[in-house]
């Protein structure tokens, strides 16, 4: 059975993206994988994030901006689902892949991180983390499992 691919997109792939990533991949059920990518990556993730998915048990190491070509290229995994995390990053044509992924369009914000950095981040976490709970539990990933008891106590 080939795995489901979500590729998670924001604008930067420098904060929602990476942590939709995390959460999808700390509860995805067998045969589902999560990645994330931007057309405009940054170089490092944001400040603090990396602090902050810790502190809520995901998994850190591996998470990295990086472009969206790297999926269009002949080794990388396909996404099945594309998943547009804010209205910013549909503005971007996405790569050609040898078959359309289906596109689901979120419209969650960035989070202003100009002052109480920490905070702001957790706050978007929680939105990441309910935002993936609700595809998980519909479906939209392409898979209508059980949840995973993690996700439903971290809810």
């Amino acid at each position: 059975m080939k795995a489901t691919t979500v590729l998670f997109v924001c604008e930067d792939n420098a904060g929602l993206s990476l942590m939709a990533e995390a959460c999808l991949n700390a509860t995805a059920p067998e045969g589902m994988r999560a990645f994330s990518a931007g057309p405009k990556p940054q170089r490092e993730m944001r400040r603090g994030l990396k602090a902050v998915l810790c502190e809520a048990g995901l998994e850190a190491s591996g998470l990295e901006p990086k472009s969206w070509d790297f999926f269009a290229l002949p080794h990388a995994p396909v996404p099945d689902v594309l998943v547009f995390m804010t209205q910013a990053a549909r503005r971007f044509r996405p790569p050609q892949w040898p078959s359309a992924p289906r596109e689901l369009r979120w419209s969650l914000e960035e989070p202003d991180l100009h002052s109480h950095t920490q905070f702001r981040l957790c706050k978007a976490l929680r939105e990441v983390k309910h935002a993936v709970h609700s595809a998980l539990k519909k479906g939209d990933f392409g898979l209508a499992p059980a949840l995973p008891q993690v996700l439903l106590a971290a809810s």
